[in-house]
């Protein structure tokens, strides 16, 4: 059951378009003022092998599975400063740790993004801010996909 006081806003957002990113984040702040949580969720993969993958699906699956979310944390970067504390949550997946056959553009655009959430991480360490980044790996999932 839902609580009677809870917002829900629904913010459509393609993580290919990555001229957006800003735009959406204020349009978050401006609805609740503050990002407590981010969880970076989306993604998409491919099943074919590096040497019949055409450059331009390679692309793709980099903008929507690594660019399109560290365009979105940079969009956010200045409020989480800002405010001291918040949560980044990265669902990555095990093609980032062991490249997956077939999986060549995903393993590499999701090892990006986990890379990018560490050294992210270690930075605010540095200075003082109370980010929290998690990266959770899943194995295989059952869609109909």
């Amino acid at each position: 059951k839902l609580n009677a006081d809870a917002s829900v806003f629904v913010l459509p957002l393609d993580l290919e378009k990555i001229d957006t990113m800003e735009e959406k984040a204020c349009e978050v702040l401006k609805k609740f003022g503050r990002v407590d949580v981010l969880i970076n969720n989306a993604g998409c993969s491919t099943r074919v092998f590096a040497h019949r993958c055409h450059y331009a699906l390679d692309q793709y699956v980099t903008n929507v599975d690594y660019v399109g979310h560290v365009a979105l944390v940079k969009a956010l970067l200045p409020h989480f400063r800002s405010t001291g504390c918040a949560t980044i949550m990265n669902t990555g997946s095990m093609a980032s740790k062991i490249g997956a056959p077939a999986r060549t553009g995903y393993s590499g655009a999701k090892h990006a993004l986990s890379g990018y959430m560490n050294a992210l991480r270690t930075e605010c360490i540095i200075t003082g801010v109370d980010l929290y980044i998690g990266n959770v790996c899943l194995g295989s999932t059952k869609t109909n996909l």
